[in-house]
């Protein structure tokens, strides 16, 4: 069957950078064509992992769609396979060429087959149908460009202006003076950005784009949903693509594992990596598309630097990145190849994957070819993906060590029996010194206060290093926090505060604080209606801590040395290495006790 073809060619003012983070939008650019995300059913076999249905006025379309390949700044394939209508398969092509530092040419190609030569004449006014509505909306970008607006404009908000007004108040009225800049620029977004952009709103990310503090702008998105201006959303997040799989609308609403259709595997769910808290606008402030117009374009990839169908016993090349660093190949449903790009790398290399790869780590120069053999009978895709991509997810771990989320959300929590991995925390310890005998001298009345009033001098420490309290047991405290500096800081802050507050306590002068801190992986579970942590790490810091005596801080030997070599214990006049017995552990861990001074 011969094969019909379309092509045309135009250029944007544009670097080639620029050009091509407009071509590989293609949420924006299929809403551009009026081009909605249809009917979808999983496809399990091979590289095409969906099979659409869409109505073409009195037709209904049903086709494969295989994923699309690309490589960053070069071209962008897409193709269908159709399963009804007058073709039978189809491919469209964005080609970018560099003309000047400050031009690009955009070539787009449209090649078609007919299923049959009785449709022929049908299929090839089809074919040029869907050619001249893309082109013409590639036209529309240029001038666009041109007169400085967005590419693909941007259509009108939908404000439901009395309930936005009112949740934008109550907003910026419920954070504190400090974050109310954030909250203002909050409010503008959620009025002025188009459909795409508020759709899924990542606070790190919009933080990091507007150069603002990433806890203070977590902490504003959380009062703006209390304020009705957002809804709150969970996405379980694959390790591989790093998109969302599945949302859940609560926390209690999410099991212990995911599955990833694109990448056909299936992970266990992980508290600090997998569970990522999104936010959009309510929809009693804002009316707006909630369907994506695309569901595996390059936009929602940024790590990728490549993808590309592998097929039955074939091969396909792939350019490596043109600036060193870490990558690897993925091969859909599990198999991976190490990638060092170096610059004194080989300009060629070649590896075979199947059920293995061989070899499964390869080195190559900057920009160079890599190619990679199929050795089974089954179609896959693959990408190249760029390593040590910055993470701008806000995870479920980052949300439940913020005090204002444990207050006002309190209500999330995860379902009962399902505990989830957390990677790595700061645990934090206390307890007070001769308390029994507190209550015998002073009163159960004086004894219960002064307990009350070190647990909000404890938890105002803990608040200033973004911890947060996990719960109180009798005079004890645990708290959790983000990093080894913050939990260490807060430790010896605690220990410098406390004297001060014995001193104005007329029953307290032989009433010490000892701190136990340790940071490690953990389980996060729901007890007691909370969010609480269990495991090893959570034994081993509350040992510790019962190693300490009245004003010490005891931290493993090996946090003790960072500590200390990276300023965080400046305030101590001795630190002592010993060996603690720990309850559930073969052998002594080596220890350290450090006695905090007050001066």
């Amino acid at each position: 069957m011969k094969t019909l073809m379309w092509t045309d060619t135009l250029e944007w003012p544009l670097p080639l950078q620029a050009a091509w983070d407009v071509v590989a939008d293609s949420d924006r650019g299929n809403q551009a064509t009026g081009v909605g995300v249809p009917d979808i059913t999983p496809h399990a076999q091979g590289a095409a992992r969906f099979v659409f249905k869409r109505s073409a006025g009195p037709a209904t379309l049903e086709y494969e769609e295989h994923p699309l390949e690309w490589q960053v700044g070069r071209f962008l394939h897409g193709k269908r396979v159709f399963l009804s209508g007058p073709l039978a398969w189809a491919v469209m092509s964005w080609e970018l060429t560099p003309v000047t530092s400050e031009r690009t040419q955009v070539r787009l190609r449209l090649r078609a087959v007919p299923r049959s030569p009785l449709v022929s004449p049908l299929a090839s006014l089809v074919g040029r149908m869907v050619f001249r509505d893309v082109f013409s909306s590639l036209q529309r970008c240029g001038d666009n460009i041109r007169r400085n607006k967005p590419a693909y404009g941007v259509p009108p908000p939908r404000l439901k202006q009395d309930a936005f007004q009112r949740a934008a108040d109550a907003t910026v009225k419920s954070v504190t003076e400090a974050q109310r800049a954030i909250a203002r620029r909050l409010v503008e977004h959620v009025a002025t950005a188009d459909d795409h952009d508020v759709r899924h709103l990542r606070p790190f990310a919009l933080a990091d784009a507007w150069r603002l503090p990433r806890r203070d702008t977590l902490i504003t998105f959380l009062h703006a949903v209390n304020a009705g201006l957002l809804e709150l959303t969970w996405e379980l997040v694959c390790p591989s693509c790093l998109t969302g799989t599945e949302t859940a609308p609560t926390l209690s609403a999410i099991a212990e594992h995911g599955r990833c259709q694109f990448c056909d595997i299936s992970f266990g769910l992980e508290f600090d990596r997998s569970v990522e808290a999104t936010f959009r606008p309510s929809s009693t402030v804002r009316e707006w598309e909630v369907r994506p117009f695309c569901i595996s374009g390059p936009f929602l990839f940024p790590h990728v630097e490549a993808q590309a169908i592998l097929p039955p016993r074939g091969t396909v090349e792939v350019t490596a990145p043109g600036a060193a660093g870490r990558c690897r190949i993925f091969v859909r449903g599990g198999l991976t190849v190490a990638v060092d790009v170096v610059a004194d790398g080989p300009a060629q290399v070649r590896t075979r994957v199947g059920e293995t790869a061989e070899p499964a780590a390869l080195t190559v120069a900057p920009g160079g070819t890599i190619t990679v053999e199929h050795a089974l009978d089954v179609e896959r895709h693959l990408r190249l993906e760029r390593l040590g991509w910055a993470n701008t997810a806000a995870t479920a771990m980052h949300l439940s060590l913020l005090p204002e989320f444990r207050r006002m959300f309190s209500a999330e929590v995860l379902r009962t029996n399902l505990s989830l991995t957390v990677q790595r925390v700061g645990l934090l310890f206390t307890d007070l010194t001769a308390s029994t005998s507190l209550y015998t001298r002073a009163g159960d009345a004086v004894a219960f206060r002064l307990v009350q009033e070190h647990f909000e001098l404890l938890g105002a420490v803990i608040a200033r290093h973004q911890g947060t309290l996990v719960k109180t047991i009798g005079d004890a405290v645990m708290a959790a926090f983000p990093d080894e500096e913050s939990l260490v800081r807060a430790a010896v802050d605690m220990q410098r505060a406390f004297p001060a507050f014995r001193a104005e306590r007329r029953y307290a002068p032989d009433v010490f604080l000892r701190v136990g801190v340790h940071i490690g992986p953990v389980y996060a579970a729901t007890a007691n209606k909370l969010i609480d942590y269990f495991g090893q790490t959570v034994n081993i810091a509350a040992r510790l801590q019962g190693t300490a005596q009245g004003g010490e801080v005891v931290m493993t030997a090996e946090l003790a040395e960072r500590a200390q070599a990276q300023g965080w214990l400046w305030s101590i006049r001795q630190l002592e290495r010993f060996d603690a017995n720990v309850k559930g552990l073969d052998a002594p861990i080596r220890a350290a006790r450090a006695v905090v001074t007050t001066e």
